[in-house]
């Protein structure tokens, strides 16, 4: 089991420390017919769809364990017939620094931003060392975004997984760091362009495509194919992930 220990060395850190900020926001559509979701920082994406003609976007954000959550920002604009709407840390790199020292199997965060710090000199003396250290502003961003089933939608995502429970009338997702995961009715007639650079791509659909023999993962810089005919277009690209095509179960 991995532990979390949060070591608190000056009187100034809040007492609220384990504080998560709520996301609960809704965006009209307004005669948009295009949905752009540019996501720079967050875990995990839970993307769905609703009847109604709004983004629904909720979740938990948690930035310096508590402290600085109010540096995650949603924005939209609109341009012609797309809506877009963005959501990143805001001047992350004003953002205090934490110290993550990892030593058999438990993580402990200290308010520091270097080793020469005297918190981190103290536990080095109390612990002997540490396995490994990592520096940076801790993040744990989760969001759930609901898009009208009746748009078309394009998601960007830097860090973290983007899943979506279910296609839209076009769906384009293209994610730097992390995966990409796709439930799909395996009744759907859609047309697919996926890759994964260095990942693999992962289905357990009946897509037409060449593969070797019963293997569902591949290896490969482009895989385009098509279920029940084709249809519904849907792209994906994960440059530092994989992919996954899910069947949904009935």
């Amino acid at each position: 089991m991995k532990y979390i220990l949060l070591l608190i060395f000056t009187a100034s850190v809040p007492t609220h420390i384990h504080a998560q900020r709520q996301l609960d926001e809704s965006i009209a559509l307004q005669g948009a017919t295009q949905v752009m979701l540019a996501i720079e920082d967050a875990q995990l994406i839970r993307i769905d769809t609703t009847p109604a003609k709004e983004v629904i976007i909720t979740g938990a954000v948690s930035i310096n364990a508590g402290q600085n959550d109010d540096a995650y920002q949603v924005s939209y604009r609109r341009e012609a017939k797309k809506l877009i709407i963005e959501a990143s840390v805001k001047d992350e790199k004003s953002l205090p620094q934490r110290i993550t020292l990892h030593q058999d199997g438990q993580d402990y965060i200290l308010n520091a931003s270097n080793r020469q710090d005297s918190v981190v000199q103290q536990f080095i003396r109390e612990k002997g060392g540490y396995d490994w250290m990592s520096t940076g502003v801790l993040k744990d961003i989760r969001l759930q975004i609901k898009v009208p089933a009746t748009a078309t939608l394009e998601v960007e995502s830097k860090f973290g997984t983007v899943e979506v429970a279910q296609l839209t009338p076009s769906l384009q997702v293209e994610c730097k760091f992390g995966d990409i995961e796709v439930h799909i009715d395996p009744k759907a007639a859609i047309t697919l362009l996926t890759n994964a650079p260095f990942g693999t791509v992962y289905t357990n659909l009946d897509w037409d495509f060449k593969k070797e023999g019963t293997l569902t993962s591949f290896k490969k810089e482009k895989i385009e194919g098509t279920l029940n005919g084709g249809g519904i277009p849907l792209r994906l690209h994960a440059r530092f992930g994989n992919v996954y095509l899910r069947g949904k179960k009935d």
